[in-house]
């Protein structure tokens, strides 16, 4: 499926959770034997470590909280080299608009380390000056603009095109009513003209809540690594899929204008099916949450 490989996965372990004691070693996990432990990857970047926690794993990649004496750092480790080359240049790029991301505290092949961004998950209960700030971050990487290709394809309309043939062929094997598929197509064909519309912004495309980290007035960006070419209706709809009531407000930050408004009152309803669809999917093939 066309650039569905990170699709919205709603029940993913949180990025953040309660680091360990001080100066405790938690419970050896279970990861694959070949990613060493992170004291160890952190320690050959000159960090001196006291304690660390993995917030999330899955087969060939892991990811913790590592203590060291300079404060706590994020640790990324994968089995395939370059694996997060896309997350350097996202952060390197927006960092560069004067957004707010973490710093890269160092790189390597296999491995990248992170400032830690402190705080929670944005949500229709945060106070609303932030969730207009959110809108506003929104608003400032989407206007940064992008060129194609939208994941191979010259334009959005095929992209996405491509994305529903793909998703319906496999919501077929699921047992799912013919009734239901065939009225997700009609939507689809009924929105293909303003589809054809669409592009040239950048967008996160894995923009959930959880990636907006919300510490008093700040509003933090974190998990860049899907940075790229998209359609800025497709960021609105992962941020408010599970949580709806966030969308006036996000709406008002981002400053969208009356077209913009009704544009996105026909897509982000459309982006917010094919998403959880595409979840649904993902979730079937990895039987495992993950995390990336």
């Amino acid at each position: 499926m066309a650039r569905a490989r990170g699709p919205v996965a709603r029940r993913r372990p949180p990025r953040h959770t309660a680091p360990p004691g001080p100066g405790r070693r938690p419970p050896r996990e279970r990861r694959h034997p070949l990613i060493p432990d992170p004291p160890d990857i952190v320690g050959r970047f000159g960090f001196e470590v006291s304690g660390w926690q993995v917030l999330a794993q899955r087969y060939g990649r892991l990811v913790a909280r590592v203590e060291t004496s300079h404060g706590p750092v994020v640790l990324k480790a994968d089995l395939a080299a370059g694996a997060f080359v896309p997350e350097v240049e996202a952060v390197r790029r927006l960092a560069a608009a004067g957004l707010p991301v973490p710093e890269v505290l160092g790189h390597g092949p296999n491995e990248l380390i992170l400032s830690w961004t402190p705080g929670v998950a944005l949500s229709s209960a945060s106070p609303p000056p932030i969730q207009r700030e959110a809108g506003r971050l929104l608003r400032t990487i989407h206007s940064l603009g992008s060129e194609p290709p939208y994941s191979g394809r010259p334009t959005v309309d095929l992209w996405i095109a491509d994305w529903v043939e793909s998703i319906t062929s496999w919501w077929r094997t699921t047992g799912a009513h013919p009734d239901e598929v065939s009225q997700f197509l009609r939507w689809h064909h009924q929105l293909r003209p303003l589809l054809e519309d669409r592009g040239g912004d950048l967008i996160l495309f894995d923009g959930r809540p959880e990636h907006f980290r919300v510490d008093g007035s700040r509003v933090g960006l974190i998990d860049l690594h899907d940075l790229g070419p998209g359609d800025a209706a497709m960021d609105l709809a992962v941020l408010t899929l599970d949580d709806p009531a966030l969308l006036p407000a996000v709406l008002d930050g981002y400053d969208a204008t009356a077209d913009e408004r009704e544009t996105f009152a026909h897509l982000v309803p459309f982006y917010t099916e094919l998403r959880r669809l595409s979840a649904a999917e993902w979730k079937s093939r990895t039987r495992s949450p993950g995390c990336t």
